[in-house]
């Protein structure tokens, strides 16, 4: 028998402001180079069990221990996460909030830059994981603007670039299409040949049957049983949380009328992201009554298709009918009758402080009549009666999508989009799923399912579309759909050449203003707005902005929008104070207030558009400036960008809520704005606390970094720019100060 790498002895965890033990009792010995899986019912406690090992309990998650957790000869409790961090790779469940950096490229060279290690060692590195997880087409992307599938492989490419031997993975293959989930168990089972520790906490085990030494069942914080898998001969009947899939079937048949009414006609469709990918030209149409699904890799435009199809986005051409009228002149109100979206991130979704009253709040915020459903026995059915006095964003990740699955058909819309529901819910829950999608089909009304899991969802689907590169188009069956993207493995070999000779080399070469010219320009032109004339403000503002606009840094657009708005701001700043009798030229002073609010506001905007936290830090280490102190910087900086795009969602989402504002109407303009404050404020919190988990499981020490692995430097564009707006600063100061002549 093997050593233990890991170990529990008679271990119990409970959280803070819980009353109930999250694990129980748990003994449990790991040898070196198993392959383990746990699984168990939603909230059954395996992520906790997996924050204890790496050591988020008890060193990030408040609460009380009781026993023991060894990782080799070392208690958990006596070491630190940065200490654990060194030898387990941990993949969380939820990656959309754990990605710091601004290029895949940094992304993955962050855990590697506070140790010694040379950069070219660490670029090595990086090519190697990204030519096994197919990444080197994105090393360039910024982590954020991808897919949720996409994030969910830089992660897991995060969790192993330190070359870990012990891999922990949560839910690793969430939002994965069948490609990637094949790179994914591939990656992990030629890790464990290699000797290392594997442990995968999933609903789906059958991934990993080939591969594991055991399964381990965990229900109500205990483990329950425990399978170890027999590689000639494995009996499934007694591992429990197998999915069944004929029961499935037999629970969700296809049918559906003879004749059906169509509800929503899509024509000659077009949508375009300026990073470049596109919806191409598409055409189809929804029927009353039936479950459509639609699949693609990741990345091919599937949730794009959902928001155009809400109204959430404006396609660039084409229609889209709805009842024989066209959406786009429809008002918020009837859009929100007619269609309603469960999203991929369920947290942007949650507007109220109870959970009944987040399911009633679309009927309320319409004014809708519907059915006489009784609220109590819904959330009994989706198992969530017990929380319902509760925060909703106090619930686990798969309560967390029963809610809003919940609440967005409550009101009886006609037409319910559903983007990947099913991470997170367990065997059971599933079932339940089935049966509320098939009542729906039942009572006449359309539902549209994003999914990979095509196990689950091709057995009651009467339809099944393709999105590929952009363009759509029917499919018979799931099994004779071969997915060919980007990402798949044809081709892949060319791509890798071009990315070894072309990625890293571009990076030191592309055109950016070194972060340090940035604060430099910044103060600079901020200060000397304070004392020169208008007018030399506005002519160094000019060819200022000229020049970023002209190196692609600024878009004319987000120019001309933010002089209109400060432009507006500015009148009525001017008209309030003049009736006010605070001025007596509304004119000058007009000019006054917009110069310097367009000079402050644009250049401010521009630094945080421009520069990522990630490079901000690594200009001010350069700068020599106290490891915690740049730290504090960055933490107070990250959360402005975080906090200005939780808004832009949660923005979209409350329209489809019925949250729509009515002009001059400010009790109900503060209405609006204190439920939009609600899931703004948590969200954020929710993003920070995810963030600095993700920061401390990454190795990172409030020290300086031994190497960077994006290279910035000083050129000679960034002391030309330096040279002249500090002599434009030094004229100003010198000519107020000594002759009083503006400048």
């Amino acid at each position: 028998m093997k050593e233990p790498i890991i170990s529990f002895e008679n271990f119990f965890c409970q959280y803070h402001f819980r009353n109930e033990w999250a694990l129980s009792d748990i003994n449990l010995s790991i040898s070196q180079g198993e392959f383990i899986i746990l699984t168990g019912s939603s909230g059954s406690g395996k992520s906790s069990l997996c924050y204890s090992l790496v050591g988020l309990i008890p060193f990030f998650y408040a609460g009380k221990t009781k026993g023991d957790v060894f990782v080799g000869k070392q208690k958990v409790q006596e070491s630190s996460i940065l200490n654990l961090s060194k030898r387990i790779g941990y993949i969380p469940q939820r990656v959309e909030n754990t990605l710091v950096t601004p290029f895949v490229l940094t992304e993955l060279a962050f855990p590697l830059e506070y140790r010694a290690i040379k950069t070219e060692v660490i670029n090595e590195k990086v090519q190697s994981i990204a030519l096994k997880l197919l990444l080197n087409n994105l090393l360039e992307s910024n982590p954020q603007k991808l897919s949720e599938g996409q994030k969910q492989k830089v992660a897991i490419a995060c969790s192993l670039t330190s070359n870990p031997e012990i891999i922990i993975a949560d839910e690793p293959l969430a939002n994965l299409d069948t490609n990637n989930k094949k790179v994914i168990c591939s990656l992990l089972a030629e890790l464990n040949r290699e000797g290392k520790t594997i442990i995968v906490s999933t609903h789906d085990i059958s991934h990993y049957l080939d591969v594991a030494t055991r399964v381990i069942e965990i229900e109500g914080g205990k483990i329950v049983r425990e399978t170890t898998i027999k590689k000639e001969k494995v009996d499934l009947k007694e591992i429990t949380s197998i999915q069944d899939n004929e029961k499935l079937k037999r629970t969700s048949p296809k049918g559906q009328s003879q004749e059906q009414n169509i509800i929503l006609t899509v024509k000659n469709l077009e949508f375009e992201f300026p990073e470049g990918f596109r919806i191409n030209n598409i055409s189809f149409s929804l029927k009353e009554g039936e479950v459509v699904g639609i699949v693609g890799d990741n990345g091919s435009g599937k949730t794009t298709v959902a928001k155009l199809l809400c109204g959430l986005l404006k396609p660039k051409s084409g229609t889209i009918e709805i009842k024989g009228k066209e959406f786009k002149d429809l008002p918020w109100e009837e859009k929100a009758k007619c269609v309603s979206m469960v999203f991929q991130n369920p947290e942007i979704q949650f507007f109220e402080d109870r959970v009944d009253h987040e399911v009633e709040l679309v009927k309320e915020s319409l004014g809708v009549e519907s059915k006489d459903t009784d609220i109590k026995a819904l959330l009994e059915e989706g198992g969530l009666v017990q929380y319902k006095n509760q925060n909703p964003h106090s619930l686990s990740h798969g309560e967390k999508r029963r809610l809003a699955f919940i609440a967005a058909i409550y009101h009886d819309p006609d037409i319910i989009i559903i983007d990947e529901i099913t991470n997170g819910l367990d065997k059971a829950n599933k079932e339940w799923l089935v049966k509320k999608i098939c009542d729906l089909r039942n009572d006449n009304r359309t539902v549209v399912i994003i999914s990979h899991d095509s196990t689950w969802m091709k057995d009651f689907c009467n339809r099944l579309f393709l999105l590929e590169d952009g363009f759509i188009r029917e499919i018979e069956n799931l099994e004779s759909l071969v997915l060919s993207t980007s990402e798949n493995k044809e081709g892949s070999d060319q791509i890798r050449k071009k990315s070894e000779q072309k990625v890293l080399s571009e990076f030191g070469s592309k055109w950016h203003l070194d972060p340090r010219t940035r604060v430099v320009v910044v103060l600079a032109l901020l200060i000397s707005s304070l004392y020169a004339n208008n007018v030399y403000v506005l002519i160094t503002l000019l060819l200022f902005s000229i020049s970023i606009y002209i190196t692609g840094e600024i878009k004319l657009r987000f120019l001309i929008q933010t002089v209109f708005f400060l432009t507006i701001f500015s009148i009525i700043a001017t008209t309030i104070a003049f009736y006010s009798n605070i001025i007596s030229d509304p004119l000058t002073s007009f000019v006054q207030i917009e110069v310097r609010f367009v000079v402050s506001l644009l250049l401010i905007t521009w630094f945080f558009n421009s520069v990522s936290p990630y490079e901000l830090a690594v200009a001010l280490e350069k700068m020599h400036l106290p490891a915690k102190l740049v730290w504090l910087i960055i933490s107070i900086y990250q959360f402005v960008p975080v906090l200005s795009k939780e808004a832009t969602d949660i923005n979209s989402v409350r329209k489809l809520k019925g949250l729509i504002g009515r002009r001059l109407n400010l009790r109900r303009q503060y209405y609006i704005m204190k439920k939009t404050l609600r899931p703004l404020m948590a969200g954020s919190i929710n993003r920070g606390i995810d963030l600095a988990e993700s920061m401390v499981l990454k190795g990172f020490e409030p020290k300086r970094r031994k190497n960077h692995v994006l290279d910035i430097h000083i050129k000679i564009i960034d002391v030309i720019i330096i040279l002249l707006v500090l002599a434009k600063l030094g004229l100003v100061i010198y000519f107020t100060a000594y002759y009083s002549v503006p400048v």
